[in-house]
């Protein structure tokens, strides 16, 4: 059986993901949309996985979780989500061996820009300025338009099925 909890925040990934790991499934995942924060998963993912999921169980009492999907708030009152926040939880994945999907951006996406101010009202700068004070201008273009693809790439991994035994 597979179980996930979603993940908007990290009050809610306290909360849950503590919670999702005490189940007996065998596959744990977590749904990070919509994406609402930056979200640190490091506590909760081993480093690296094929090394240290024996000492992360052991140390912090609490399985590692097999996959991460995340992805963007779509409808009328859809909230930007800052590509800042997926990339960070990518990176995280990537350095965990925790398969990463990216589901959508949502309604918002970014435009591959950074401004310092905004004359455009359908458009946000997020994040933290950069060394330059300027920050990343994202747009409302719809979810369709917006599509799933993260810094040119397209990130739909899956966790591995383990084998089914062999007939004799």
């Amino acid at each position: 059986m597979w179980l996930g909890t979603s993940v908007e925040n990290n009050r809610w990934a306290a909360e849950r993901i503590p919670a999702l790991s005490r189940t007996s499934a065998r596959t744990l995942f977590l749904s990070c949309e919509p994406s609402l924060e930056q979200v640190e998963l490091t506590p909760r993912l081993p480093y690296p996985r094929s090394s240290s999921a024996v000492q992360f169980t052991v140390t912090s009492g609490m399985r590692p979780v097999d996959w991460v999907i995340v992805g963007g708030e779509s409808g009328p009152k859809a909230r930007p989500m800052n590509p800042a926040w997926v990339r960070s939880l990518r990176d995280q994945c990537v350095a965990a061996g925790v398969p990463f999907f990216f589901k959508q951006w949502g309604e918002w996406a970014p435009t591959g820009e950074f401004k310092d101010a905004c004359s455009d009202p359908r458009e946000e700068l997020v994040g933290e300025p950069d060394v330059c004070g300027l920050r990343e201008v994202i747009r409302r273009v719809g979810k369709k338009q917006a599509g799933n693809v993260l810094d040119g790439q397209t990130w739909a991994e899956f966790p591995k099925l383990p084998q089914p035994p062999t007939a004799r």
